[in-house]
């Protein structure tokens, strides 16, 4: 079912009440609501007597009826006026559903409601040729061209940053670093991008700290690049002093050892991950570190921590947007 107008589209009909009309063909000079198609919705009037009443309906070929499903405005406070005799009813453009430029040349869109967005774009095939000043989405990912045909991502992100404390535990078992993970959809790529610090005060058996990403969500292929930095203090006021620190890339999202040994009681680690991910089957998708041996003492993600992902493209292919040669 779909919103369809189509010009010069007026009938009468005879039907009384307030149900749903009968239409009883064309007025001399127009079309058939026909052009509307089975089964799809259009903005229409009612004019009966004095009476009027705007409204969204839906035209159904079998019997030729067109129901007033949404009222507008109406001569009668905004609810269903009541037919008599022959009335005519025609497509139009309501008021409240059209969006023009005002006196300065400038388009102000809706506000939005909470079930009513001010804009929504449909899925379509993107323009062959990328055009300056273009906005377009395929269904998985929007896109934007803001010179010549170099089309780019819009990052529709999905964030996540704390705004307090998340416990770990004195466990070998993996831990989820923001208390959080996301929903991915199957055979998509995905950029993402999370920072974030754990600080334990207690605890001072030998261990390692090892980071990946858990959850349903079955991936292709993926690289993970991990920036880290892990300081023998406390947090926030930490010394200078670094107990280790390293950089590691990797090809997949499991959780991958990437400290050496830890054996202080207080221990501050920082880490930065970046990286692309390949989902085949969609789930969750939930970072998280894991301890090689319990410390004595658990960790816990700091406030500020956060993390980031949105759709580049397609699974199964190089994801290329842009001019790319």
């Amino acid at each position: 079912m779909a919103l369809v107008f189509a010009d010069r589209v007026q009938e009468t009909t005879t039907t009384a009440g307030t149900g749903t009309i009968t239409l009883a063909g064309a007025v001399a000079g127009f079309q058939s609501f026909s052009a509307i198609g089975n089964g799809n919705t259009t903005y229409y009037t009612i004019v009966s007597g004095n009476n009027w009443e705007t409204g969204v309906g839906t035209y159904t070929s079998s019997g030729t009826t067109l129901s007033r499903d949404t009222v507008f405005e109406s001569s009668s406070a905004g609810s269903k006026i009541t037919l008599s005799g022959t009335s005519t009813v025609f497509v139009t453009a309501p008021s409240d559903r059209t969006v023009l430029r005002d006196a300065s040349n400038i388009l102000t869109l809706p506000a939005g409601t909470t079930t009513v967005p001010p804009l929504d774009f449909t899925a379509g095939t993107n323009l062959t040729t990328a055009t300056a000043g273009a906005m377009e989405y395929d269904g998985t990912v929007g896109y934007f061209t803001p010179i010549g045909t170099q089309r780019g991502v819009v990052p529709g992100m999905q964030f996540y940053r704390l705004n307090s404390t998340v416990a770990g535990a004195n466990t070998t078992s993996a831990q989820n670093i923001l208390g959080v993970g996301c929903t991915l959809s199957a055979s998509t790529v995905y950029c993402f991008e999370m920072f974030f610090t754990i600080a334990k005060t207690a605890g001072t058996t030998s261990h390692t700290l090892a980071y990946g990403f858990g959850g349903t969500a079955t991936r292709n292929n993926a690289i993970v690049n991990v920036i880290r930095v892990g300081i023998n203090g406390t947090f926030p006021y930490v010394p200078v002093t670094v107990q280790n620190y390293g950089a590691q890339a990797n090809n997949t999202t499991a959780i991958t050892t990437v400290t050496g040994a830890i054996t202080s009681a207080n221990f501050v680690e920082f880490a930065l991950v970046k990286g692309t991910v390949s989902i085949n089957a969609g789930g969750t998708f939930i970072p998280q570190y894991q301890l090689s041996a319990a410390p004595g003492g658990a960790y816990t993600t700091q406030i500020g921590s956060y993390m980031l992902i949105y759709p580049i493209g397609a699974s199964g292919a190089n994801t290329s947007v842009g001019t790319w040669a």
